[in-house]
């Protein structure tokens, strides 16, 4: 699984988007917008897989 698991600043690297708008986006209440993530504690991470299904998925930002 290692690997998997990424931080905000390699989500936003895999995304290519900066971290001010891939954490807009994991915040977002339009679930069509919401980027896949859980915040543990102050720290956000991003399953890559997840990220990717998002992506699939069409979402436009």
């Amino acid at each position: 699984m290692e690997g998997n698991i990424l931080t905000a600043t390699e989500a936003a690297a895999f995304l290519r988007i900066s971290k001010n708008s891939l954490y807009a986006y994991a915040k977002s209440k339009d679930e069509a917008l919401r980027i896949p993530g859980v915040k543990i504690g102050k720290k956000w991470r991003f399953h890559k897989q997840a990220l990717e299904q998002w992506v699939i998925k069409g979402t436009k930002i």
